[in-house]
This record gives C-alpha cells, structure tokens and sequence, in this order.
C-alpha cells in the first residue's frame, strides 16, 4: 500500500521510507522480508525520478528564458512552481531554496504572505525550528 501511494504522489522519498519501515517491521518480528517487498522498490521509482528530472529540466529553461528577458514577476512564479515539483517530490532543501528566492522577487503581500507561508511549512517538516521561528513572523 505504501510503494501505491508513493506511486501515486510521485514521491521518491516515500519509497525509501516505505522500504525502511517494513525492513524494521520484518527484523524486529524476526522474519525475512518477503520478496515482492523487496523488488518493488526500484520498479516505480527510477521512472519517477526520470519524470522529476525532466520537470525540473524543463522548468529551469522556463527560468533562464524568462531571466533573460527580465519578466520579474513569471520569474517570480516559474521559481515557486519549481519549488513546488521539488516539494512534491521530496526535495525540502530544494524546495525552499527555491521559495527563498520567489520570496525574495515578491512584492505583493499576497505573494510575500503565500511564501512565508510555505516556507513555515517546510521548516516545519523538515523539524527546523529556526527558519520556522524566522518565517512565521
């Protein structure tokens, strides 16, 4: 059911932990992991990973097309949609490397509000209670 829904979100992250969780769950009730468990966890993910490179690869044309033709505010919104396919797809260091520089190209409290907020959110996840602390306020 695990490796389904990180099939489903697209997200390489789930696999490992997945994989992680049930090597535990079969080590402590001291039983080998059956196979099927075993072999699934590189079906999805490498097509994945394929379909991550080739958004992010895409978009970072988008980027350098729209930097050069100095677009502020598309630049603005292709960096937070970049940000968004690295979060969805597990990268939170990326991710907020990418939503700091939206934030940073933002003007309107609207967008500075949205990046703040989704900052928060991932130093939340990523348990880092000094960028929480900085994002929040």
């Amino acid at each position: 059911m695990g490796y389904d829904m990180a099939t489903k979100e697209k997200n390489v992250g789930w696999y490992k932990r997945v994989y992680l969780a049930a090597q535990a769950f079969f080590s402590r009730v001291e039983q080998p992991m059956p196979d099927a468990l075993k072999g699934k966890t590189g079906q999805n993910e490498a097509k994945i990973v394929q379909e991550y490179e080739q958004l992010v690869k895409l978009k970072d044309q988008e980027i350098q097309k729209q930097s050069k033709q100095l677009i502020k505010d598309s630049l603005r919104i292709s960096i937070k949609e970049l940000g968004q396919i690295q979060y969805v797809n597990g990268h939170l260091h990326e991710a907020t490397q990418q939503w700091v520089k939206s934030l940073d190209l933002s003007s309107s409290p609207e967008d500075i509000f949205q990046m703040n907020y989704y900052l928060a959110f991932c130093a939340y996840n990523f348990d880092h209670d000094f960028k929480l602390q900085k994002f929040a306020q």
